[in-house]
């Protein structure tokens, strides 16, 4: 299952995704850590996310994120184009590196497998 949060300017999204199908949704005016920590409680199993704002945020959320799931912020710094991400995502486990970016094998692109 993969987290995505989604901080955007009028909502805070907080999306579940379970075999390439959205499952969950919360959606909430402002964002605080205790937020994220529920909704991890309330879905367990979760071991992948995808961070993305356009506004402050506590960076908290970041560092809890990081140190409980692979984790991919997209920012600034992020390689485009977004080709794929293949296999487990072993490389990005509590390692603070980079994803490995890869060209596609076939012509759907994947995020996590």
């Amino acid at each position: 299952m993969e987290l995505v949060l989604d901080l955007g300017n009028t909502n805070k999204k907080l999306a579940l995704f379970s075999g390439g199908r959205l499952t969950a949704l919360e959606q909430h005016p402002t964002i605080a850590l205790a937020a994220v920590k529920n909704f991890l409680r309330q879905h367990p199993g979760i071991r992948h996310a995808i961070f993305s704002s356009v506004i402050r945020y506590p960076e908290s959320i970041v560092h809890y994120l990081n140190a409980h799931l692979a984790l991919i912020e997209l920012n600034e710094q992020t390689p485009l184009p977004i080709k794929t991400i293949t296999g487990r995502l072993p490389h990005l486990a509590k390692t603070g590196s980079p994803p490995r970016w890869e060209e596609p094998q076939h012509s759907r692109m994947k995020m996590f497998s």
